[in-house]
């Protein structure tokens, strides 16, 4: 009879987990029906699968790249975090033309230690610190865009041009991106530093 008992209890037990099974299938259809019918859930979830983690672009990212160019911390104080709903806004046209942003413990780990806010690989692809402000996403928006115009930098005249035309553009635009005044004073500050760069590179 003991035999028998365990043989039945076993049954119920898979038969519970079967339907426990089909219940959360039938739980994932219905989200999956909803995210569809609903356009701003669809723009978050396809946001979360970009800046999910991949080990392969992080090591990329770790490469020693000779001319690099990225938003440079001035100062120690931290900038003010760009919200998640207003980073999907900002980089909704960027993400549109297969650009990929990335994110996360490594990716902040690997900008703190080379004192960066952010930074691209390419011309499709972001990353970005946690404590990234709106000058920071705005800056390498605009280094994807000079990427894809004039291909990679070639040189450190190059480098320093480019990161003159970005900071230029960033206080042009100040107010409409409503930048805070650290990132603009902070935006000056880099200006000037790499106008001094390009003058010492030319002797």
């Amino acid at each position: 009879m003991s035999a028998i008992s365990d043989i039945s209890s076993m049954t119920w037990i898979l038969l519970d987990a079967k339907m426990m099974y089909q219940a959360i299938r039938g739980y994932q259809a219905k989200l999956r029906e909803i995210v569809k019918a609903n356009d701003f859930l669809t723009r978050q979830y396809n946001r979360e699968q970009i800046i999910s983690p991949n080990r392969a672009v992080i090591e990329q990212f770790r490469r020693d790249v000779r001319y690099n160019m990225a938003r440079k911390k001035v100062t120690d104080k931290a900038s003010t975090p760009i919200s998640k709903p207003e980073l999907n806004k900002t980089t909704k046209n960027f993400r549109k033309s297969g650009g990929k942003i990335f994110s996360g413990p490594e990716v902040d780990e690997r900008l703190k230690n080379i004192g960066e806010e952010a930074s691209i690989i390419g011309n499709d692809i972001m990353m970005i610190s946690s404590k990234a402000g709106r000058a920071a996403i705005r800056e390498e928006l605009i280094r994807i865009k000079q990427a894809r115009y004039y291909g990679a930098p070639s040189s450190d005249e190059d480098v320093f041009l480019r990161e003159i035309e970005a900071g230029k553009i960033l206080l042009k635009n100040a107010t409409k991106w409503k930048l805070i005044h650290k990132e603009i004073e902070d935006t000056k500050l880099l200006i000037k530093k790499y106008t001094n760069d390009l003058n010492k590179l030319k002797g």
